[in-house]
């Protein structure tokens, strides 16, 4: 039987709350993405670059700030409104690198939104990637 995952209440959540997860990115992780993205991307560019077996660190940490969003902090049923993320790095991914992303809660406003920020940094404390997202608590959480 699969677990279920842990609901916050709105309530319960507060500013400077934090979830840091670091991972290690295996071979299986990146050729996971890969097929996924070959298999959903309509982005022929994506597909290029996938096809050339390299994988780009942006679309790999998305996939890892999605997890936490929808696993963790603000946790299950809460709503993705928008996002924004900036990157100053080029790099690719590679097996075996650690990846440390944090997200934090920046505000609550409102009575049900969120506003979260996320960074994420590679093995030698390289940043890789900032995000800003906005979340919002469905009724049942308020």
């Amino acid at each position: 039987m699969i677990p279920l995952l842990k609901q916050i209440r709105y309530a319960d959540i507060f500013p400077k709350q934090k979830f840091v997860l670091t991972k290690n990115i295996s071979q299986k992780d990146l050729e996971n993405f890969a097929l996924f993205l070959a298999d959903n991307s309509k982005d022929v560019r994506a597909k290029n670059v996938l096809a050339q077996g390299t994988y780009p660190n942006y679309l790999l940490l998305a996939s890892i700030i999605s997890e936490i969003l929808g696993n963790t902090l603000p946790g299950p049923g809460y709503v993705s409104l928008g996002f924004m993320f900036e990157t100053k790095s080029n790099n690719l991914m590679n097996a075996g690198e650690n990846i440390t992303t944090e997200v934090v809660v920046a505000e609550k406003f409102g009575g049900k939104f969120l506003k979260l920020h996320s960074k994420s940094f590679g093995g030698k404390n390289e940043f890789l990637l900032y995000g800003e997202i906005l979340v919002m608590a469905p009724d049942y959480l308020l």
